[in-house]
């Protein structure tokens, strides 16, 4: 509880919480997928100063069972699930913004390939804003 408390101030803090990056970047890999969602969230409120959580935020969007996870009727679907967090994970490279270019590629697939419309909306969004 206490991590989760502290993910959230960091958050709430933003870009002035650049110095927790790394401590952020290693809550991506938490077993709870809920810490993983406040993570992501607190690097995009970070913004352009979390661009060395980049390639990390890369990682969650490749993750090889977001196709199990997205589909319909996946228990993971309830808040803080691993559907939010790749939602959350594309807002927060949105928010990063040019210092996230690396990700493009990566954002690429949830356009022409994901199933979610609300997630190719974000995605799209998200590749304008990095690399207009």
């Amino acid at each position: 509880m206490v991590r989760e408390r502290a993910i959230i101030a960091l958050w709430i803090i933003g870009p002035k919480a650049k110095d927790a990056v790394p401590i952020l970047v290693a809550a991506l890999d938490d077993e709870r997928s809920f810490v993983r969602l406040f993570a992501v969230g607190a690097l995009g409120g970070i913004g352009a100063e979390a661009r060395d959580a980049v390639p990390a935020l890369v990682k969650v969007l490749q993750d090889s069972e977001r196709d199990n996870r997205l589909q319909t009727g996946d228990s993971r679907f309830r808040i803080g699930g691993e559907r939010d967090t790749l939602l959350q994970t594309v807002d927060s490279l949105f928010r990063i913004g040019p210092a996230a270019k690396g990700a493009v590629s990566a954002l690429m697939p949830a356009i022409q390939q994901d199933q979610d419309h609300h997630l190719r909306v974000h995605a799209a969004k998200a590749i304008w804003h990095i690399a207009p």
